[in-house]
């Protein structure tokens, strides 16, 4: 699992803990992706999904006591930095299991039919604000972190967007460069899917819940695979599950025996 929010919580709030798949005889690798929480570097979403994907593959297949075949899961964000790599077809992948996740930041994530989704961009921003603070900043920068984030709901009026006092530029910067973006230019089309389904080789299991903002991209994903895979083993062994949740879902739960 490769995610910015956080290699010791591991979405085990959404997702089982990493206890129950090593108890199933997983060797269970999470990773902070670069420029949140433990690693340097400056965040940038997605903008390394592909390469810095691959090299994690690459050393998970080469641990002690792995058997080379690597598998990846995660939710929302840690969907789609399963997705990207996969594209590049690396060896060792064999299958992913990419939950409520999406197709492309733009059309599902920051703009719906060119229309800028105002709070979840927001919302988002916010709260890596609050993570960026407390990794780069300094003492005095947390606690304004932390009250910009509760009182986001309160400046959702707030105009115009390209100056709003809860999201500072120094710690995210990117939420200014999505407004700059208002149209699917070059800059979003360097992580959609799309057509690049038809570099994926490998089965995968699409989860996601009816209510859930990422369901028309989840949906997308499934049936680009489906049709577009590069392999028949690809485009006869995707699987759908859509469940009455929103942006979570109940498989904290254990299974029963």
């Amino acid at each position: 699992m490769r995610t910015p929010y956080d290699k010791g919580v591991a979405e085990f709030e959404s997702l089982l803990h990493p206890e129950w798949y090593a108890r199933q005889g997983f060797i269970l690798v999470t990773q902070d992706v670069r420029g949140c929480f433990a690693p340097d570097g400056a965040f940038e979403p997605l903008a390394h999904g592909f390469d810095d994907g691959v090299d994690t593959i690459e050393q998970c297949a080469a641990l002690a006591k792995s058997n080379g075949a690597v598998g990846m899961h995660g939710f929302s964000y840690s969907g789609t930095t399963q997705l990207l790599p996969a594209t590049r077809g690396p060896q060792a992948l064999k299958a992913i299991a990419p939950a409520f996740t999406n197709g492309g930041v733009y059309e599902d994530w920051c703009y719906k039919n060119g229309a800028f989704q105002q709070c979840l961009s927001q919302v988002w921003a916010a709260g890596l604000a609050i993570g960026e603070a407390f990794r780069c900043g300094e003492p005095a920068d947390w606690r304004p972190a932390l009250k910009a984030f509760d009182g986001l709901p309160g400046e959702y009026g707030h105009l115009p967007l390209t100056d709003h006092p809860s999201l500072s530029r120094d710690f995210v910067p990117l939420y200014y460069e999505w407004l700059e973006h208002s149209t699917f230019d070059d800059y979003w089309k360097r992580w959609h899917l799309g057509e690049r389904c038809a570099d994926i080789t490998i089965p995968a299991l699409h989860l996601v819940g009816w209510y859930d903002l990422f369901i028309e991209g989840t949906i997308c994903n499934y049936q680009g695979l489906v049709t577009m895979g590069s392999s028949a083993l690809a485009r006869g062994n995707q699987k759908l599950a859509i469940g009455p949740w929103h942006h979570r879902h109940p498989a904290n739960l254990e299974p029963a025996p």
